[in-house]
């Protein structure tokens, strides 16, 4: 029984980590992307204004989930 549920907490944690990202690219200038990114599991909407800062924006989300569970694996 305590294995089984160590492989469904696991499986519960690898769920919480898969993020849905929309991209809207709305202008292409100065070498570089426009326009907004939607986080789908939030409904949450963030204007960029070059490629780089999209990527930094996605890595910030997914950067605090795999903190927020690491913080559950340390607390359990």
């Amino acid at each position: 029984m305590g294995n089984n549920s160590l492989t469904n907490n696991t499986q519960c944690r690898a769920e919480r980590q898969k993020s849905t990202f929309v991209v809207k690219v709305e202008y292409c200038q100065r070498g570089t992307w426009q326009g907004k990114v939607i986080w789908a599991e939030e409904n949450r909407t963030v204007r960029f204004r070059s490629a780089l800062e999209l990527l930094r924006l996605i890595n910030e989300v997914v950067g605090s989930e795999q903190a927020e569970e690491k913080a559950d694996i340390q607390a359990g």
